[in-house]
């Protein structure tokens, strides 16, 4: 690899003596080979540094990133980068030796998307709407879409021509009305058939054109001759990187990055090697974009199915411990799987979960608790809500008799936590387990998939949970119950408080949201 000299180390280089530079009579380790006679024969080049410092000899090898030069005045070798070159002569120089950058603005057509009722799409031209099916354009070929499966129709935008007509079909289509004496259509044409990578054909219409111009009035032709026929000549090269392209757009990485690897053993001495670079970088980019979504999807994929196994196959405590820690390293080994599968044999669990960190967040989903959420403990149960004393003050000047209650039964609520925490934690357990299992096998995969979202770890939170105040007692976590005493006139009643059935005592359902 060339080294990369700033203009000022390439001053000093090509000043300095045999330290710095190797001279005919020097050659440790055979790296500075003496000019042969053949060598020191031809025409000596004069190299123009961006500094303005002049320096005469001649090029031994060259490479994209820079080349060795010999000077002439003792024969010093010095490795000199493209960008310390004056700008001319280094677009020159390049031009010369191969280094043409192919890129161009391709030719885009207009196209529609039609969406089928599997949900795959086909993208091209509807060429006809007759009969039963569309005929589509697509690639150069023409494909049939039955109307039945077909979803609906939009408009796609734009895409490279070349993704829906061959080459061949372009190249008809834009030169069927050419004259052969029109200098400006010889010009566009050649123009044209550059942007869908035809330069054999722009080298043909590029020199028919030199030929027209007899007045010279289009002097940037020659330059443009020479150009065509730099990229001719690698229209091999540049089809086989087309190539790897398409599979890039078909979201066949794996498959891609194979065709670019034997890319230098097809071509080894193809000057296109920062173009390959380039595609290699493009392709792991659109790789990592799209892995990153995959597991965006699939991450909410197991995680439905694995808390559903979860909720059919563990006791409470089991549920509880699998939510904090197990259900999270089963999700990733999962999603692994399926990227090692699909994209990538290689992928490790760290590369899932920089993915998954890299995800995009935009809209909130949400989990409850249900008529479980008494069994996160009244503390947790309402998390991240205003201060329910304040909400109290708010009723008071409301309505003093029903404050009188409230306090009434937050003062019984408070009697009933202190002896739920004089129970024995065994008879605790038993109660959440009675619970449990007579939940429902969808209420107890919703409870875990809460717990998890909200303790795990893994997504993040919206800042305030949704509590909906329980609808058996209302919201207040307790129950008057009316006791009548015996029948006749002189019956008595009496009002007790009890704790809600439903809610036991915490009064109100928790939601989270999540993304």
């Amino acid at each position: 690899m060339i080294d990369t000299l700033k203009p000022l180390a390439l001053t000093l280089l090509l000043c300095a003596g045999a330290s710095a530079l190797q001279t005919p009579g020097q050659d440790p380790g055979g790296l500075t080979p003496e000019p042969s006679p053949q060598e020191e024969m031809r025409p000596a080049l004069m190299l123009k540094l961006r500094s303005g410092q002049i320096r005469w000899g001649h090029i031994l090898d060259h490479d994209p990133d820079g080349f060795r030069f010999t000077l002439l005045s003792h024969g010093g070798v010095a490795s000199v980068a493209w960008a310390a070159l004056d700008p001319s002569q280094q677009q020159e120089l390049r031009e010369k030796l191969g280094y043409v950058d192919v890129a161009t603005d391709e030719l885009m057509v207009e196209v529609e998307r039609l969406i089928l009722v599997d949900g795959h799409e086909v993208v091209g031209v509807i060429l006809s709407r007759e009969g039963t099916d569309f005929v589509v354009q697509v690639e150069g070929n023409l494909q049939l879409v039955p109307k039945r499966r077909v979803q609906s129709i939009s408009k796609g935008g734009q895409a490279p021509a070349l993704d829906i007509y061959s080459r061949e079909e372009l190249y008809a289509r834009h030169s069927a009305e050419l004259g052969e004496t029109d200098l400006q259509g010889q010009i566009d044409l050649a123009r044209t058939c550059e942007q869908f990578l035809d330069f054999q054909h722009a080298l043909e219409h590029f020199q028919a054109a030199v030929a027209l111009d007899e007045a010279g009035e289009h002097p940037e032709l020659v330059k443009a001759v020479a150009l065509a026929q730099v990229k001719a000549a690698q229209q091999a090269q540049i089809d086989y990187l087309r190539g790897v392209d398409v599979l890039r757009k078909k979201g066949q990485y794996e498959k891609a990055l194979e065709q670019l690897a034997e890319f230098g053993n097809a071509f080894p001495d193809s000057p296109l090697v920062l173009e390959v670079k380039a595609k290699e970088s493009q392709i792991m980019l659109a790789r990592d974009e799209e892995v990153t979504d995959f597991v965006r999807r699939r991450w909410g994929y197991w995680l439905s199915r694995l808390t559903r196994q979860a909720a059919g196959s563990l006791d409470y405590a089991g549920a509880v411990a699998y939510a904090e820690e197990g259900l999270g390293e089963a999700i990733r080994k999962a999603v692994l799987t399926d990227v090692q599968e699909q994209y990538n044999s290689d992928a490790s669990e760290d590369q899932i979960v920089a993915h998954w960190v890299s995800r995009s967040m935009l809209r909130y989903s949400n989990a409850t608790y249900g008529e479980g959420t008494w069994m996160l403990g009244e503390d947790k149960a309402r998390a991240g809500t205003e201060d329910a004393t304040a909400q109290r003050e708010a009723m008071t000047d409301k309505d003093k008799e029903r404050a009188a209650l409230e306090d009434k039964i937050q003062r019984f609520l408070k009697n009933q936590r202190n002896a739920r925490r004089a129970q024995a934690r065994a008879a605790q357990e038993d109660e959440f387990q009675v619970f449990w299992d007579a939940f429902s096998l969808s209420k107890r995969a919703n409870w875990i998939k809460a717990f998890y979202v909200e303790y795990a770890g893994d997504y993040e939170l919206r800042d305030h949970p949704y509590l909906k105040s329980c609808s058996t007692c209302g919201g207040r976590g307790a129950l008057e119950m009316v006791y009548s005493g015996g029948g006749g006139s002189n019956q008595s009643s009496s009002v007790q408080i009890v704790p809600c059935h439903a809610c036991r005592g915490v009064a109100v359902t928790r939601r989270v949201y999540f993304r």
